[in-house]
C-alpha cells in the first residue's frame, strides 16, 4: 500500500505522520493549511479509488456519514479528491484505539468496558436511524479518550465500511472486513441491518472483558465456521471471576440468528451497563437471591431549582387537572424511535415514512401522498416558555402522573420528579440504569433492564423492595390496577398487582417475542416483533381481543392515544385500523424521529432541523409553523393538559412549550 511522504500536500492538507493503516487505506495526522488546524485524513487505497462504482458509493456514504451529529461519532469534515487521491478528513482525536488499549491492559474492568461499549452503541443507533449499517465494528475502529477522568469513546470509519462490506466474500474467497468480529449473516451474504453491528459490538465487549476474541482460531475457514455454527463462550468461561449477569447479556448479543439478539445496539449497551453494575438481567436464568441487590435506600433527594414557569395566557390556558398534570395515558412512553424494525428507547430516526388509515373498520385507501413540508413563514405552532428544568444525567424518557412530570435517568441511576408549577426537579436514586418509569397507584414503577421492578413512593421518594419476576422484560405500562409487562421469552404479557406489589405469575399468550406496548384506557396494544403482528388485550377481562392484525415488516413501536393507535418502524408509520396494514400505505415525513399524539394534533420532533412540528392527526397537514429553540438533543415529548413538554436528552433538561391555539 502506497504511503504518502511526511510533508506532502494533498487537497490542501499537509501530511504530518501516519496515524494508522487498514484494509481500505491509510490514516494520517494532517494539518489543514487553510484553517490552521490538525485533522485526521484517511486516504483510500489506489486499488479501490480506481473503481468508479466504489468512488460513487464512497461519495454517497460519506455524505450520509457527514450528516451524523453524535457525541460518539468522529465528525467528518470533508470528502474530496486531489491528483487521484480519494480522501476523507475528520476530527483528529488525540487518544488511543480500543485495540491498543486492550493490548496494553490485557482486559478492562467490566464497568469501564460496558461504559465504552454503551457509548459506541449510542453512535450505532444514530447511524442505523440514518440508514447506515457500519459492518466493521471492531476495537481498532473505536477511539478512546479520558477527559476529566471519564471515558469518552468515538466510533470511526462510517461512510465506507457499509458499501465495501456489501459482499462479505470477494471473488477470490477472501473476506473483506474483520473476521474476528463479523456477523454470521454477513458471512452468508444475506442482507443485514443494525443487528449485525450488535453482534460485532458483542465481540468487542467480549474481547474487552476477557482480553481475547470469542473465536480465536488459526485459520480463516475455522473462524468463519465458528461464527456460523459454534456457540460463543461466555466471559465467565474464559475468566471465572466474570461469571454473572454479563454472561447472559453476551449470549444474547452473540446469538446466531439476528431475531434472537438485542433489537438495537442501544438496548445492548444499556443491558451491559446494568449487568456490569451487578444488576440482575431479565433474560438470564432465574437469579439466586445472592445475585439480586437488596432494596435501594435512596440517598437524600437532590433538587434542581429552576425559574418558575409563568402561567399560560388566559386565552390559551386549558382546563387544569385539580392535582397537577394528568398521568400520561397508561403505559405510554413518548420516546419510541424506530431502528432496524424495533423500537429504540434512546435512538434517533430520520426520514421516517408514515401512513394513516382510519379506525372505523374501513380498509385503507390508496397510498396517500407525502405530507406537506412545514411552512417556515407560518406563525409558529407554539413557543418556549420559561427556563429549562434540569433533570438527572442521561434522561431520555418523560411521562406524567400524580401532579408531576417524571424522567428516567440511566446515566444517574435515578428518576426525576418535576413540579411543573415551580420548575423544580428532585432526583430520586433508584440504582441501576432506569429505562422506563410508569406512574400509578401512588407509586412510580421503575424498570432498569433487570428482571425486577422497583416501586418508589410518589410523595416521599422512598424506594420499596424489588418485585422480582425472573422474566425477561421488554416494556412496562399500567392499566386497571396492574403493571403490565411484555415478556418476549414467554411470548406473553404478564402483570404485577399494584395494590399488593406482587408478581402474579399470570401469563397472557400473544404472538412471538412481544416487545413494544402502549395502553389507551384499558386496552393494551402489543407488537409481536417476530410475527409482525399487533395483539390487543382488554386489561379488565385480562383476555386477548380478537385476532392479531398483520403489520408490515420492521414495525417496532406502538403508541395509543385517544382512540388512535400508531404503529411505526424503519419502513414507516400508520394509524392501525380494524384491518391489516401493508407496506403500500405510506406517507413520508422527512426528519421525523417520533410522534406525540395530542388532544387535537400530533407533535413531531424533527431531528434534521432541530424543530418540533404540529400536524393534523392524519399527519397530512401542518398546523402552524415549526417551533425552534429546542436544541440538538432530540428527546422525548409529552402533551399534558394542553401543554407540550420536551426532554432534551443532550443537556438533560425539560422545557415547557405553550401551543398556539388552533
Amino acid at each position: 500500500m502506497t504511503v504518502l511522504d511526511v510533508g506532502a500536500v494533498v487537497g490542501g492538507l499537509r501530511i504530518d505522520a501516519v496515524a494508522g493503516r487498514g484494509g481500505m487505506g491509510v490514516v494520517y495526522k494532517a494539518h489543514q493549511l487553510a484553517l490552521n488546524r490538525t485533522v485526521a485524513m484517511k486516504v483510500v487505497s489506489p486499488e479501490l479509488a480506481g473503481d468508479p462504482e466504489f468512488r460513487e458509493r464512497f461519495r454517497r456514504e460519506a455524505r450520509l456519514a457527514a450528516a451524523l451529529d453524535h457525541p460518539h461519532v468522529v465528525p467528518i469534515h470533508h470528502a474530496g479528491e486531489d491528483d487521484g487521491y480519494l480522501y476523507l478528513t475528520m476530527r483528529y482525536v488525540d487518544g488511543v484505539d480500543l485495540a491498543a488499549m486492550i493490548d496494553e491492559k490485557g482486559r478492562l474492568e467490566p464497568r469501564d468496558a460496558a461504559e465504552i461499549v454503551a457509548q459506541v452503541a449510542g453512535a450505532l443507533d444514530a447511524a442505523h436511524a440514518r440508514g447506515l449499517v457500519h459492518r466493521d465494528v471492531k476495537p481498532a475502529n473505536i477511539l478512546v479518550t479520558r477527559p476529566a477522568g471519564r471515558w469518552h469513546a468515538y466510533l470511526t470509519d462510517f461512510g465506507i465500511s457499509k458499501e465495501l462490506a456489501g459482499n462479505a466474500i470477494t471473488q477470490t474467497g477472501l473476506v473483506v472486513g474483520s473476521l474476528d468480529y463479523i456477523s454470521p449473516e454477513q458471512l452468508e451474504g444475506h442482507d443485514v441491518d443494525g443487528r449485525a453491528d450488535v453482534y460485532s459490538l458483542g465481540c468487542v465487549l467480549f474481547q474487552a472483558l476477557t482480553g481475547r476474541v470469542p473465536f480465536p482460531r488459526d485459520t480463516t475457514a475455522a473462524r468463519m465456521y465458528a461464527h456460523l455454527h459454534v456457540l460463543a463462550p461466555t466471559p465467565g468461561q474464559v475468566v471465572p471471576a466474570l461469571t454473572g449477569p454479563l454472561d447472559a447479556v453476551l449470549a444474547r448479543a452473540l446469538a446466531k440468528r439476528p431475531a434472537d439478539r438485542f433489537a438495537t445496539a442501544g438496548e445492548f449497551g444499556r443491558a451491559a451497563v446494568a449487568a456490569a453494575a451487578g444488576l440482575p438481567v431479565g433474560w438470564a436464568p432465574p437469579a439466586s437471591a445472592s445475585q439480586l441487590k437488596p432494596p435501594v435506600t435512596p440517598a437524600p433527594p437532590t433538587s434542581h431549582p429552576s425559574a418558575p414557569y409563568p402561567p399560560p395566557p388566559a386565552a390559551s390556558r386549558p382546563p387544569q387537572h385539580p392535582s397537577g398534570p394528568q398521568a400520561a395515558p397508561a403505559g405510554r412512553s413518548r420516546r419510541w424511535w424506530w431502528v432496524g424494525g424495533a423500537a429504540v428507547v434512546a435512538a434517533v430516526v430520520v426520514g421516517a415514512v408514515f401512513v394513516v388509515p382510519t379506525l372505523t373498520g374501513a380498509a385503507p385507501g390508496p397510498a396517500p401522498t407525502p405530507t406537506a413540508q412545514p411552512d417556515p413563514a407560518a406563525p409558529a405552532a407554539g413557543r418556549v416558555v420559561g427556563t429549562p428544568i434540569k433533570v438527572g444525567a442521561g434522561a431520555y424518557q418523560l411521562t406524567g402522573g400524580s401532579g408531576f412530570l417524571w424522567t428516567a435517568n440511566p446515566g444517574a441511576g435515578s428518576i426525576s420528579r418535576i413540579d411543573p408549577t415551580t420548575g423544580t426537579s428532585t432526583d430520586l436514586p433508584v440504582g441501576g440504569a432506569p429505562n422506563q418509569v410508569v406512574i400509578g397507584a401512588g407509586k412510580a414503577w421503575v424498570w432498569n433492564y433487570s428482571s425486577a421492578i422497583t416501586p418508589v413512593d410518589v410523595a416521599s421518594g422512598t424506594a420499596g423492595e424489588l418485585i422480582r419476576t425472573e422474566q425477561q422484560i421488554s416494556r412496562i405500562g399500567q392499566a386497571n390496577g396492574s403493571l403490565w409487562l411484555t415478556l418476549p421469552d414467554k411470548d406473553a404479557v404478564g402483570r404485577i398487582d399494584m395494590t399488593t406489589g406482587q408478581w402474579t405469575g399470570e401469563l397472557i399468550p400473544v404472538g412471538h417475542r412481544p416487545g413494544p406496548m402502549s395502553i389507551d384506557g384499558n386496552m393494551i396494544y402489543v407488537v409481536n416483533q417476530t410475527d409482525n403482528t399487533l395483539s390487543t388485550i382488554d386489561a379488565t377481562t385480562r383476555a386477548v381481543v380478537g385476532a392479531p392484525h398483520n403489520l408490515p415488516n420492521g414495525i417496532g413501536a406502538v403508541e395509543a392515544a385517544g382512540g388512535r393507535i400508531y404503529v411505526a418502524g424503519s419502513a414507516g408509520m400508520a394509524v392501525q385500523g380494524a384491518t391489516d396494514l401493508t407496506a403500500a400505505d405510506l406517507v413520508k415525513l422527512d426528519g421525523a424521529s417520533g410522534v406525540t399524539p395530542g388532544a387535537n394534533a400530533v407533535w413531531i420532533i424533527d431531528t434534521d432541523r432541530n424543530e418540533i412540528r404540529r400536524l393534523a392527526p392524519d399527519l397530512r397537514s401542518p398546523l402552524g409553523g415549526p417551533i425552534s429553540g429546542i436544541g440538538k438533543g432530540a428527546g422525548d415529548s409529552q402533551e399534558i393538559d394542553g401543554v407540550l413538554w420536551f426532554l432534551n436528552a443532550d443537556d438533560a433538561t425539560v422545557t415547557r412549550i405553550e401551543p398556539t391555539p388552533l
